[in-house]
């Protein structure tokens, strides 16, 4: 191992500070020394710009913001193509799926049992990605290659009672199903189940594998027809950074090439780019590189003018729960409509949301969407609780030095973790595992993982399971989210060796949470400036919405929100400009002194103050004006310290 120390706390190992009691409350019997009370203040760091890409930008024709936006995001050796064909790609750049590994053999398989009529089951992880995947399926054997409806399963896995990938337990499910199917296609799953597909083989179905998923170091299923997987080391797909409704997506639209071939459909049968609003949807929720991926970028904007252009049912009945009334774009993927469709899933099963994505007509839509909100909003109340008892553990770890944070809570709920450790992940700039009791497994815990600091967590869980052989029952992921299953007795030495394989991988002092700033606007923020960096949408992973740091004079500040943490603030920034801003969360509540006194705003009426802020535009009443959004802010000494 690593001779490497690590300060970290193990727990049971220290006799002072905050123990959750059974009824999940925070029990604080003392302090240690210098034990954070708060979150640490994350640091404004200026990106670095790519000088090639700046230029090339320019000459492209992107105004000056956008090229500096571009160049900030973009590295000139991740690719030769144009910055235009980069940033703006059509969808004619797609990468063909003719360089899938194992498309053949998948293809053959496949248009064999939609020719033979045999019986098909998609099988689908059970997150967004996986569910539009089932859905694109789904569409694509019964709407366009027309397989008798009857002939199509869905199965999607519980999380929570049946764990992540084709688990023992969905394959339970699949084999006690009439009729059983003939041939399985998974949908964002499936890489690392080469038990549970040997033993399906066993039972006489066979398997094709659609993912995107790291392959495992034993390699891929040897039982499957076939793995099209980018990830594969033997893949001549460039991009490994698509989704697995990309890859399911790419597999149907071979599918389709081969039975017109064939002369199962004719030669004009629909292509598939009417399904091109679910992949997009899933894309934008997997938190795909939008940086390195011409493929995710053109997906996602075709995707979106698919889906405002036909407008399913489900968008229209989205639209009514959301009160939204203008056309959906790439940040309602990602923050609105994808919270929503996980959030059924994180409770209980996934079905509901893939009925959702497919109703068919306005009512079930809106009654289909509706339960999905009634499902976030409770989502949210379990998520602010566990996050709360988090936030303390977390920071006892923070304070002692730990590189990695990990959080046992037996009181925890596994559909919910995930979104809480990429909270502490925010919060403290630190890869986080949250692990809660698996339903089902006595004695067996559930972790979900989030990276930082560009820490690949995947690579970290097979480090772990290179020192301790077997001590993780089972894990898998990709760089920036995983998850994996342990005995609560192994969780101790998890941790000590978990925060050891992150230490292989990252210096300890990039552990720091951190904003990332465009640098200073030459001018007050007009709109215009917000229509510029709205044309070089999407924004998402590894292509983040511009953000942007300046010194501003604090004409007048309130505390607003039903909980006192929120700040409204008027500013006058360096032009003689004045902005209204709205700064959520500026103040920060003890999660370990909670009865210590009022907290006091961190700036004032009165203060100069450096910020870091990204631009909005507010309509009130006929009348649109510049918001600035507040990231972080501290009284002025050094905009970029």
């Amino acid at each position: 191992m690593s001779a490497v120390a690590p300060k970290f706390v193990s727990r049971g190992e220290r006799n002072k500070g905050p123990t959750v009691g059974h009824d999940g409350a925070i029990k604080v019997e003392s302090l240690p020394f210098g034990l954070l009370d708060v979150a640490p203040e994350p640091k404004i760091r200026k990106r670095q710009v790519d000088a090639d890409v700046l230029a090339a930008a320019e000459r492209d024709g992107f105004t000056a913001l956008q090229a500096r936006v571009i160049a900030g995001r973009m590295k000139a050796q991740e690719s030769q193509e144009p910055i235009g064909k980069r940033v703006l790609p059509r969808i004619a750049d797609l990468d063909s799926y003719q360089l899938l590994p194992d498309i053949e053999q998948a293809v053959d398989r496949i248009c064999s049992a939609v020719i033979n009529g045999e019986v098909i089951a998609c099988v689908v992880d059970h997150d967004a990605d996986g569910s539009t995947a089932g859905a694109v399926m789904l569409t694509a054997l019964v709407d366009h290659f027309g397989v008798d409806k009857q002939n199509v399963l869905l199965f999607n896995s519980h999380r929570m009672k049946e764990g992540y990938g084709v688990s023992n337990a969905v394959v339970d499910r699949i084999l006690q199903h009439q009729p059983r199917p003939t041939l399985i296609v998974t949908g964002d799953q499936g890489s690392a189940d080469h038990d549970r597909i040997t033993r399906m083989l066993e039972e006489g179905i066979e398997t094709v594998v659609t993912d995107h998923h790291e392959i495992p170091a034993r390699g891929v299923p040897e039982d499957a027809i076939a793995v099209v997987n980018p990830a594969r080391e033997d893949s001549d797909f460039p991009d490994k950074n698509v989704a697995g409704c990309h890859v399911s997506w790419l597999v149907m639209c071979a599918v389709r090439a081969e039975l017109i071939k064939r002369g199962h459909l004719p030669e004009n049968a629909p292509r598939l780019g009417d399904l091109l609003d679910w992949v997009a949807l899933g894309s934008a929720c997997d938190a795909v590189s939008l940086s390195k991926s011409i493929n995710n970028r053109a997906l996602i904007a075709h995707g979106l003018k698919v889906m405002n252009a036909k407008r399913r049912p489900a968008w229209e009945g989205m639209a009514v729960v959301l009160g939204k009334q203008d056309a959906y774009t790439a940040p309602d993927l990602a923050w609105k409509i994808g919270p929503r469709l996980n959030a059924r899933s994180r409770l209980s099963e996934a079905m509901t949301g893939v009925q959702f994505l497919m109703s068919t007509n306005h009512d079930d839509a809106v009654q289909l969407a509706t339960v999905l909100e009634q499902d976030n909003t409770t989502r949210r109340a379990i998520e602010k609780e566990l996050t709360a008892a988090a936030m303390t553990l977390a920071s006892l770890q923070v304070s002692s030095g730990s590189p990695a944070i990990v959080v046992r809570l037996d009181n925890g709920h596994a559909g919910i973790h995930g979104i809480t450790a990429s909270r502490l992940t925010e919060t403290f700039g630190r890869p986080t595992m949250m692990l809660s009791p698996k339903e089902g497994e006595v004695g067996v815990f559930t972790g979900s993982l989030r990276t930082a600091a560009g820490v690949n967590v995947k690579q970290a869980m097979d480090q772990v399971n290179e020192w301790e052989p077997g001590m993780l029952l089972s894990h898998g992921g990709h760089h920036g989210a995983g998850g994996l299953r342990v005995q609560a007795a192994n969780i101790e030495l998890l941790q000590e060796l978990f925060c050891e394989a992150v230490l292989l991988q990252v210096n300890p002092s990039q552990l720091h949470p951190q904003i990332l700033s465009d640098g200073e606007l030459d001018r007050s923020p007009t709109l215009s400036m917000i229509d510029e960096l709205a044309q070089l949408e999407p924004y998402g992973r590894e292509f983040e919405p511009p953000v942007f740091h300046g010194r501003f004079d604090v004409l007048t500040a309130k505390v607003i929100g039903a909980d006192g943490t929120h700040l409204k603030l008027s500013l006058k920034d360096q032009y003689g400009g004045v902005t209204s801003a709205i700064w959520f969360g500026a103040v920060k509540k003890s999660v370990l002194r909670p009865d210590d006194g009022e907290p006091i705003p961190p700036v004032q009426a009165g203060d100069e103050i450096n910020a870091a802020f990204t631009l909005s535009a507010n309509t009130f009443r006929g009348n649109t004006t510049v918001d600035l959004q507040i990231k972080h802010a501290r009284k002025a000494s050094n905009p970029t310290s």
